[in-house]
């Protein structure tokens, strides 16, 4: 009876160990799932984290292109004046030279020229002034554009000054 009383504990003790075995066994893998499931969080936050900076710099980009953009226009606006004034050939042509290299500066820097149709759009224009409008067809149209509008990466930087009719 002894030998069996001995047979059986050391069944209970190996039943014990396989349990307790067990027990840490899953206590384990729910640890291990646990790791897991941080480590991709992690990578997650990082490359929402990676994506925020590209977002950042390019959005400090922009900002500073667009500030160069409106320093530069001013300048292109001149040009335009005096081609209007200049009635020399050669100088007209020198000017209409370093006026096509500015606008290609800007374009290349992102800004586009707002197309202008003849309706007065708020959005994409200023009016800086009225005439009046020799019809009822022509009242709210543009009559004359004093100044090119320009837009970059989809967003106005500087609406078209417009003399419409009204």
């Amino acid at each position: 009876m002894s030998k069996q009383k001995n047979n059986t504990q050391k069944q209970q003790t190996a039943k014990e160990k396989e349990d307790c075995l067990c027990q840490k066994l899953t206590e384990t893998q729910e640890k291990l799932a646990n790791a897991l499931s941080l480590a991709r969080e992690y990578k997650a936050d990082m490359e929402r984290m990676k994506q925020r900076a590209k977002e950042v710099e390019m959005q400090k980009t922009i900002e500073v292109a667009t500030k160069a953009v409106l320093e530069i226009l001013p300048v292109i606006d001149n040009f335009e004046l005096a081609l209007q004034k200049i009635t020399d050939e050669q100088t007209a042509k020198g000017l209409k030279l370093i006026h096509a290299q500015l606008a290609k500066v800007v374009e290349d820097m992102g800004a586009k020229q707002i197309e202008n149709g003849t309706e007065f759009n708020p959005e994409l224009h200023e009016a800086i002034a009225t005439i009046p409008a020799s019809n009822e067809e022509q009242n709210g149209k543009i009559a004359h554009i004093a100044k090119t509008g320009y837009t970059m990466f989809g967003k106005v930087v500087r609406p078209t000054q417009v003399i419409i009719y009204q």
